[in-house]
């Protein structure tokens, strides 16, 4: 009963509902996906990475593939499955994470203590706002998947909150 009342407190009453009555919708729970080879978890309410995720590290390993000792930046990790390839497939890189949303940030951070990853940091704010004053100017990469869709006609996608796919401006792309 403990572990009931836990849960119940810690979810929302209708996701808790939908997942006992066997109708999860997506972002209701914690799910696991590969990206590059590397497998993360989208902690509930947090995006879930698309297929596009894979292709975006592989070109980002492709683009420092000759680049020593690489500091690569993604902006708007949600649960860090780009950043977190990255550094997985190049330890020597230095790899930085910016993301706004709490649920997305904790997700990424329980991804790197699950994979045990020293070589990647996340950091709380908006695109490239957030990093720290040293790593200014030494960029090599920059990654971003920010959400692009119109606000207008954009429709939610299970429980994943709709500003993870809406984008700002009326067209979308004010990111």
């Amino acid at each position: 009963w403990r572990c009931a009342r836990l849960l119940t407190r810690l979810t929302r009453r209708r996701r808790y509902g939908r997942l006992l009555a066997g109708r999860p919708r997506l972002g209701d729970s914690t799910l696991r996906c590969r990206v590059a080879g590397v497998e993360v978890r989208a902690e509930a309410g947090v995006f879930v990475p698309t297929p596009d995720a894979t292709q975006i590290a592989e070109k980002a390993l492709a683009a420092i593939e000759r680049i020593e000792k690489p500091v690569v930046v993604e902006a708007g990790a949600g649960c860090g499955a780009i950043a977190i390839s990255v550094a997985v497939h190049r330890p020597d890189a230095e790899v930085y994470a910016t993301e706004v949303a709490r649920p997305a940030l904790t997700s990424a951070k329980r991804n790197i203590r699950r994979l045990g990853l020293t070589n990647v940091t996340v950091h709380e704010g908006s695109v490239l706002t957030p990093l720290p004053g040293a790593v200014r100017g030494t960029v090599d990469l920059i990654i971003a998947n920010l959400p692009f869709y119109p606000a207008k006609g954009a429709a939610s996608v299970g429980s994943i909150p709709k500003e993870t796919v809406v984008g700002t401006d009326d067209d979308g792309l004010g990111l």
